[in-house]
Parts: structure tokens; C-alpha cells; sequence
């Protein structure tokens, strides 16, 4: 865990750095600054049903049955149900309205005016 002090090599520290994100919050924090879509697309590897289900805030009963429907873009190894978080990022976007995609952030123009 972070705590505001330095950990040389930690991979936490280089994803946090990579995303733009303070040392010192932990990844968390940092997640409520960005859309779903880019708390997807940060990811790096694929999700379990579990996760995915987290990060949407639906019961896994749902997730299985937009699984189920073929509602969801998934993909099988062996008998386990894996999400590439991309394509699911990419899917979340064209089920949202126009109007509540974000799809370029520019925080310091806030600050400049």
C-alpha cells in the first residue's frame, strides 16, 4: 500500500505514475477521478467475472446473464468467463449517450480561465 513515501520498483507506484495519479493516494482514490471506460482501459489484464462485476456495480446474476445473452464482449479459457477490459470499455461507450462520454480530459483548461 501506498503511503505517501517513495517505493522504488513497486508496481502500484509505476501504474499510479502512469496514470497520472498522486504518489501518495492509493490506486482507489485515484479511480474516482476517471470514467468507468478509463478505469477499464487502464487495466492490463483480462477481468474475472468478479471484477468486472465490481466495477460496474452489478450482482454477478446479471453480469452471467448479459454473458448468457451474448449482450457482453467475453471470451472463454477452458470453462472460466474472462472480459478483455478495452473491449469492454468500448462496448460501455456505445451503450452510453453522446452527450456523457468524456472522451478528452483537460484539467488544467479549468484552471487557466
Amino acid at each position: 500500500m501506498l503511503d505517501g513515501r517513495t517505493h522504488r520498483g513497486s508496481a502500484a507506484t509505476t501504474r499510479l505514475v502512469s496514470l497520472g495519479c498522486p504518489l501518495f493516494g492509493v490506486e482507489r482514490l485515484c479511480e474516482k477521478n476517471m470514467t468507468l471506460a478509463e478505469q477499464l482501459r487502464s487495466k492490463k489484464k483480462a477481468l474475472t467475472v468478479e471484477e468486472l462485476a465490481d466495477l460496474l456495480g452489478i450482482a454477478l446474476r446479471t453480469l452471467y446473464k448479459e454473458v448468457e445473452d451474448d449482450h457482453i464482449p467475453f471470451f472463454r479459457v477452458r470453462t472460466s468467463i474472462r472480459f478483455d477490459p478495452h473491449q469492454v470499455a468500448d462496448w460501455l461507450e456505445m451503450k452510453m449517450p453522446p452527450h456523457s462520454i468524456r472522451t478528452e480530459r483537460h484539467p488544467e483548461a479549468s484552471v487557466r480561465a
